[in-house]
């Protein structure tokens, strides 16, 4: 554990380093919430409604909103890194280290995130507050959200290391990462909300753990339908926690059968 949280520390120290492209963000980003403003008040006030799929004008708009936040808290550049490493040989000095790749990469993606917390969903979440304050949101629903998008973020660490390591059999695995943001986008209701979605495809959808990923957290994060009642928390909890040891020892497996194939090309 110290090993670990040491390398934590020292890959935070470097991420600091670039502490202003995060911080870029807060500036860009505040575009998109006027734009979803701007759009769906139209939707609503054209469709003479105050409410879409049991969604409130706020909570359609935060929706949007929320998206952004969880890429802040959960995204990781796991995948490309395991390519570019392969491709660089790189790969051999890590195999070297006291600890795993796995660990190694997953203490690489605890600090990015860090930084992701500190310098753009904290100050997002001031900022997107005076432009459109939460009026849904409670302490409770803020914890319980928090509570569920860490287990997301240990979800996609665990997927993206899965496509990383393709890269031992395909050496660039680059294509096959932008599919995959395509696909998951689209299956975890980044793109649009699950409800808009037909039944057929929400069903296939209840196979995957990519809702998990980002539409059960927004659901949370805007205290939507039974999301406050403590059997749903715990029935997410508890789902996400099942994909994770399943992913956890589908990785093990697979590492174990990938490292074999490894050539080092390049160095």
């Amino acid at each position: 554990m110290r090993v670990f949280l040491a390398v934590i520390k020292m890959n935070l120290k470097i991420i600091v380093q670039y502490k202003w492209s995060l911080l870029i963000s807060i500036f860009a980003d505040p575009f998109v919430i006027l734009i979803n403003i701007s759009l769906f008040t139209s939707i609503y006030r054209y469709n003479k409604t105050n409410s879409i799929l049991g969604y409130s004008l706020n909570q359609m708009i935060w929706y949007f909103t929320g998206v952004l936040f969880i890429w802040y808290i959960t995204c990781n550049l796991t995948d490309w890194n395991m390519a570019a490493k392969i491709l660089s040989g790189d790969l051999v000095m890590d195999l070297l280290k006291p600890l795993s790749v796995l660990k190694l990469e997953f203490a690489n993606a605890v600090a990015l995130r860090i930084c992701g917390i500190l310098f753009e969903f904290i100050p997002g979440m001031i900022v997107y507050s005076l432009i459109l304050y939460p009026d849904f949101m409670t302490v409770f629903s803020m914890l319980r959200f928090l509570a569920v998008v860490v287990m997301s973020f240990i979800l996609f660490f665990l997927i993206n290391f899965l496509v990383g390591l393709s890269a031992f059999v395909i050496k660039s695995n680059f294509s096959l990462q932008s599919l995959k943001s395509i696909i998951f986008s689209l299956t975890a209701g980044a793109y649009i909300p699950l409800e808009f979605f037909p039944k057929w495809l929400n069903t296939i959808n209840n196979f995957l753990p990519f809702q998990y990923l980002f539409y059960w957290p927004i659901q949370f994060f805007i205290n939507r339908g039974d999301t406050g009642k403590a059997y749903t928390f715990f029935r997410i909890l508890g789902i996400q926690a099942l994909w994770i040891i399943f992913l956890f020892i589908l990785c093990r497996v697979l590492w174990k059968q990938a490292i074999k194939k490894f050539c080092a090309v390049g160095g």
